[in-house]
């Protein structure tokens, strides 16, 4: 990979961790500390449940292989992979305690 190209992926993966991170903290603000709950294996439980949405969604469940909308709200895949990232940071942050 060229240098260019490297920049590239550094300066697209920043923007969507700074994107996540804002999200993050927007939710902070309106869930409050609940995310934290049980520690570590609390969040596990989470990230667990947002794999499984996206495993269903992605048609992964059924063997289709064929994603599909969500039929309870208007998350898309791409906000359920967000929150599976959010809820990895707090995971860590939550082992730094």
């Amino acid at each position: 990979m060229s240098e260019q190209n490297l920049e590239k992926f550094e300066a697209d993966a920043r923007e969507i961790v700074e994107l996540a991170i804002r999200l993050l903290v927007n939710k902070r603000r309106d869930y409050g500390p609940n995310a934290l709950k049980g520690g570590q294996p609390g969040i596990a439980i989470r990230m667990s449940d947002k794999m499984g949405r996206l495993e269903n969604l992605l048609g992964i469940t059924n063997g289709t292989f064929k994603t599909k909308d969500a039929i309870v709200g208007d998350e898309k895949i791409e906000d359920t992979v967000k929150d599976i990232l959010n809820y990895s940071l707090l995971f860590l942050m939550e082992g730094k305690k």
